[in-house]
């Protein structure tokens, strides 16, 4: 037996908001709940026994909690992950390939703008809309990204990266408003929008940036609404593009199912589901792309503009990120 606890839930004033528990959930529409409870009508927090269901053998296990808000015609959930009892498993430790901290961990948007431009470039108006946890900077001492620092946006948790993967659907609900130009860019709704803006002044005429962009809807979602997508806006202007189209999960993948057409760009893909045989690459994250470049013209010695912007497309659900060289 365990306990579920709920706290800073949205209180609904005029009734219970019921809640279910369900193990080894992919977010399917087909799933079965192993507990039930619910919040009282006003409250905002919670707590009721809960037991493993017989079907969950020995070893790591997803539990999410899911609960309706009525009139906000919501479900809230949050993704923990538990180690069912049994004959000795050993337990996967989390690599030390790539660390990461946020911004409630004392990294401030100043520290991220300096580290992506380098020395020598006066910034300024310097803002990050979203999450605490979805904004900060990176470290990966074993070339898992493909270059060994910088700093990073998520639609989720940044720390959902670190490796190895352990699970097909990571996801950090924030509750955050989505991005008006990610929205049109990707074709539906976004949410769970990190966005990183400031102004600077170049010495040069140009700027290049090498990124890579990694989501945890690879493989299951692509070709769906659940788009995911990156922008990279210089001066109003993306230059996160291949093909001319945004980098989505839908412009660089290798089909779904995966290894079928159609594909987008699959040169350009890395997998690493673990329902289609990946996870060698020391990331939580199902797929990401090779280290792409974005560049644009900037006007030499004036004040530009720069929007660095991420998040879940459709829903708020399964994560994606972006890698950004420091300096580069």
């Amino acid at each position: 037996p365990y306990t579920v606890d709920i706290s800073s839930a949205l209180p609904n004033e005029f009734g219970p908001q019921p809640v279910d528990v369900i193990w080894d959930w992919d977010f399917s529409p087909v799933f079965t709940v192993a507990d039930e409870g619910s919040i009282a009508p006003s409250a905002t927090s919670t707590s009721f026994p809960a037991t493993v269901p017989p079907f969950a053998t020995p070893g790591i296990h997803a539990v999410t909690v899911c609960w309706l808000n009525g009139p906000l015609e919501t479900w809230f959930y949050q993704t923990l992950i538990f180690e069912v009892g049994g004959p000795p498993t050993p337990t996967p430790a989390r690599s030390n390939c790539i660390e990461t901290q946020d911004l409630s961990q004392g990294v401030t948007a100043q520290q991220m703008a300096d580290q992506l431009l380098g020395g020598g470039i006066t910034i300024s108006n310097i803002t990050h809309t979203g999450a605490s946890p979805a904004a900060g900077r990176f470290t990966d001492t074993c070339n898992v990204i493909g270059f060994n620092s910088g700093i990073m946006l998520s639609s989720g948790a940044i720390s959902g990266v670190i490796g190895p993967n352990l699970e097909d659907g990571v996801s950090t609900a924030n509750q955050a408003a989505g991005d008006p130009a990610l929205t049109q860019l990707a074709g539906f709704d976004t949410f769970d929008a990190s966005v990183l803006e400031f102004d600077f002044v170049p010495a040069g005429s140009s700027v290049s940036f090498n990124y890579v962009f990694a989501s945890d809807e690879y493989n299951e979602f692509v070709h769906s609404d659940f788009n995911d997508v990156f922008a990279f806006f210089v001066n109003g202007t993306n230059c996160a593009k291949v093909g001319g189209q945004p980098v989505t999960i839908n412009t660089i993948n290798n089909g779904n199912p995966f290894g079928t057409s159609p594909s987008e760009n699959s040169q350009l893909y890395r997998n690493n589901d673990l329902e289609d045989g990946g996870g060698s690459i020391d990331t939580e994250m199902d797929g990401l792309t090779t280290v792409l470049t974005c560049q644009a013209s900037v006007q030499a010695g004036q004040v530009n503009h720069m929007k660095l912007a991420i998040a879940d497309g459709t829903d708020n659900i399964l994560d994606a990120n972006v890698f950004l060289q420091a300096g580069s």
